[in-house]
């Protein structure tokens, strides 16, 4: 059987970055706003002030986006195990359970001499049937 591994999705983590990093930016903006809506007591003032504030939007718009981004790889990275330790699991067992198949088989022909079908099942659909222990398949 193969392995697949779930696909690791860039769009999800985008998605749960947005989501951590909203209520940061909410909090920027209304800084943002509430010095652009002071009063100031000359127009020099006024800009500055501004100048400082947007500096600080983008400093803090930085720091809010990244520790969304480290969040959300987090929390992805967490279900993205969960997602591959259960593909891999299944995994095994198929693995396992073909194990067990070809050795069933090979313990008959060995008791028979008559060759054995077995049948393979991979994720619950069957697939090809297999010949084990055909005579001409022993080196001689």
């Amino acid at each position: 059987p193969e392995f697949e591994a779930p696909e690791w999705d860039e769009e999800e983590i985008s998605r749960i970055r947005q989501v951590r990093a909203a209520s940061g930016i909410r909090r920027l903006r209304g800084a943002v706003q509430m010095a652009m809506g002071g009063a100031y007591e000359s127009p020099q003032i006024k800009r500055m002030s501004l100048r400082q504030a947007l500096a600080g939007y983008g400093m803090g718009l930085e720091s809010v986006m990244g520790g969304a981004g480290r969040e959300a790889r987090g929390e992805y990275g967490e279900k993205y195990g969960r997602e591959f330790e259960g593909e891999q699991a299944e995994w095994r067992a198929n693995v396992q359970r073909i194990g067990l198949m070809y050795s069933g088989a090979m313990s008959a022909w060995a008791r028979t001499g008559e060759q054995v079908v077995t049948q393979e099942t991979q994720y619950g659909k069957p697939s090809a049937k297999r010949h084990v222990g055909s005579p001409e398949a022993i080196p001689k």
